[in-house]
């Protein structure tokens, strides 16, 4: 914990964090705005109506589109190489590889920081977004959000998001042979296959099953295990065998 408080509170890594705050919310805020309004000549019964707001708004809020993906991407890297490569290209790693911790657990706890950094720096501006955005619809978005758990829903679709990009980046970060290359190859790692159209990684495996969930018949309540099912791959499998492989190379790997 020790070693997470302390990545967590470095000066470079915080200027990091606002920096991807600031372009996330920026290109957040911009995409959130641009929703757009249909208007009925006669409009459905109450109940109907509300049935399909709640729906509605589940996908009217700004996701991971290819500007919010972009400034995703690139705070995931520059945290993932600051933190990670950084400090082995300052020797720096000298002396906190000499600590008496595993190198296991030192690299799963800057792992974990470099997550709940990318989470805080992307989850929190799009609350604020939607807020800004929703906020005057009153106790609707408060009921859209709580009981019908379309926060659950977004907590999960970023944790996704978080937990792939942190995987994707702290593996070329560990590999690469000093911070610059870490940057350049992570940015190539997590946007050429999105250039390229791959439907089965995020952002568009995650964006793709909640306009499934939307189109289709699913409940509410059946928007969670939905998104979990068709990201569990790429999500969350993918991540895991990634940061296997980072400790495993972490530990065989000199410091310098």
């Amino acid at each position: 914990m020790k070693i997470l408080r302390w990545e967590l509170g470095d000066p470079l890594n915080l200027a990091a964090f606002a920096f991807g705050f600031l372009l996330i919310g920026t290109s957040l805020f911009i995409g959130g705005i641009r929703v757009s309004n249909h208007f009925m000549v006669f409009p459905p019964e109450e109940d109907s109506l509300v049935a399909f707001s709640y729906r509605a708004m589940g996908v009217s809020v700004p996701l991971l589109s290819e500007r919010v993906y972009t400034s995703f991407i690139l705070t995931a890297v520059l945290l993932s190489s600051l933190v990670l490569r950084n400090d082995r290209d300052t020797r720096f790693a000298l002396s906190v590889y000499s600590l008496p911790v595993g190198r296991k657990r030192l690299v799963l706890s800057k792992v974990l920081a470099v997550f709940v950094l990318l989470f805080t720096a992307s989850f929190l501006p799009f609350i604020l977004t939607v807020a800004y955005i929703f906020g005057d619809t009153g106790s609707f978005i408060l009921s859209a959000f709580l009981s019908k758990g379309l926060l659950l829903v977004y907590l999960l679709y970023w944790a996704l998001a978080v937990f792939y990009a942190v995987a994707v980046s702290s593996f070329v970060a560990i590999i690469s042979l000093n911070t610059f290359v870490s940057i350049m190859a992570g940015l190539s790692a997590l946007y050429v296959p999105y250039s390229l159209g791959a439907s089965f990684l995020p952002p568009k495996v995650l964006n793709t099953a909640i306009l499934q969930a939307y189109t289709s018949e699913i409940a509410l309540s059946g928007w969670i295990p939905h998104l979990l099912s068709s990201a569990f791959l790429p999500c969350v499998f993918l991540p895991v065998l990634l940061i296997i492989l980072t400790t495993y190379v972490a530990e065989r790997r000199d410091v310098k």
